[in-house]
C-alpha cells in the first residue's frame, strides 16, 4: 500500500503530537464579574462629562467604544457657558 514505510511512520507520529498538542492547551480562563454604578443615558448627567450615550438602535453604550465622532453638552456646561441657544452651544 505505502511504499516508504518511514514516511508513513513519520505521518502518524506528526499527526499523534499535534492531536496531544492541541488537548493540552484546553485550560478555561476564569472571569470575575463585579458590579458597579452605572450611568443611565436618559438620566441627567453630574458635572460636564458624559460617559453614556443612547444610540439610535436605543441601546445604552459607553461613549468611547461609538464608532463615530459625539460631542455631548450637558446641562450643567451649557449654564457655565451661558448659552442660549443650540448655535452657541456648538461653538
Amino acid at each position: 500500500m505505502f511504499k516508504n514505510n518511514k514516511i508513513m511512520q513519520l505521518w502518524l507520529l506528526s499527526l499523534a503530537t499535534t492531536s496531544v498538542a492541541a488537548q493540552a492547551e484546553t485550560k478555561e480562563e476564569t472571569i470575575t464579574v463585579t458590579q458597579g454604578v452605572s450611568e443611565e443615558p436618559t438620566a441627567p448627567v453630574k458635572g460636564i462629562v458624559a460617559t453614556k450615550t443612547l444610540s439610535a438602535t436605543k441601546t445604552s453604550a459607553e461613549i468611547v467604544k461609538t464608532p463615530q465622532s459625539v460631542s455631548v453638552i450637558t446641562r450643567d456646561q451649557m449654564n457655565m457657558q451661558d448659552v442660549t441657544s443650540v448655535s452657541q452651544a456648538l461653538r
